[in-house]
């Protein structure tokens, strides 16, 4: 299914065809939208625009605050005296808002391996990625520019940064496993304990060494002058 912001514009678009498989226009439409709790929220719709013979489209603006899930349309058009139904659906996720809105859920499962939502408590995959952009990719974000000192726009941010915070955000999905599985390590010959990812590895900070700002240099004025130092460390 395709992935749709709260707040922005889903386009749902068919093609009808006759018993020959040529291009018509059906006689009548019927178009009928609902949310993930199965209440009608746009319809019936009976005038969708029309692109050329026998396809057709419904642009419908999601509210901001649109319930979030898997939403479905059911589309029935009637050709040559005889109904005709399409169904589909999207899902509507929370946005990212950030530089990152660029990166999708999808991009971090695949990152972290495409874990099955079951694996780290999940209740379906809709789910699973409704916290990786409410959640685990701003935090990401809000990560790397605390450590670079610094923070980005869409028009300036680099590259690097932004695969660096998706990697980010795939740890914490890991990290997420580690606490669900409860995986244990071995410790030498005799001793097992909790494994506890580093979220932010070292590596991800080597990656990210060419944008840190440096820290503003502070210098501390003592009261002594040099020779009073010398006297009260006794140095010669």
């Amino acid at each position: 299914m395709t992935n749709v912001n709260q707040g922005d514009a889903v386009r749902i678009k068919t093609t009808w065809k006759d018993f020959n498989g040529t291009l018509v226009d059906p006689a009548s439409h019927s178009l009928n939208i609902y949310n993930p709790s199965g209440v009608l929220v746009v319809g019936p719709v009976t005038n969708p625009t029309k692109l050329e013979t026998g396809i057709y489209y419904y642009e419908y603006d999601t509210a901001s605050d649109a319930p979030l899930g898997a939403w479905k349309y059911v589309w029935t058009a009637k050709i040559g005296g005889l109904d005709e139904t399409v169904a589909g659906g999207f899902n509507i996720v929370a946005p990212i808002h950030g530089w990152v809105d660029s990166a999708t859920a999808a991009d971090v499962i695949a990152e972290a391996g495409n874990p099955e939502p079951s694996e780290l408590g999940f209740a379906d995959a809709i789910a699973m990625s409704a916290h990786i952009t409410t959640f685990l990719l701003p935090a990401a974000q809000s990560a790397v520019e605390q450590y670079l000192h610094r923070t980005y726009t869409d028009s300036d941010v680099p590259d690097k940064v932004k695969h660096v915070t998706l990697c980010l955000a795939a740890l914490g999905l890991g990290k997420i496993r580690v606490k669900k599985t409860g995986l244990l390590v071995r410790v030498g010959d005799y001793v097992t304990e909790l494994s506890s990812p580093v979220i932010f590895t070292p590596e991800l900070k080597e990656e990210l060494k060419d944008f840190v700002l440096g820290r503003t240099s502070h210098i501390s004025i003592s009261p002594y002058k040099t020779r009073e130092i010398k006297e009260r460390w006794d140095e010669e």
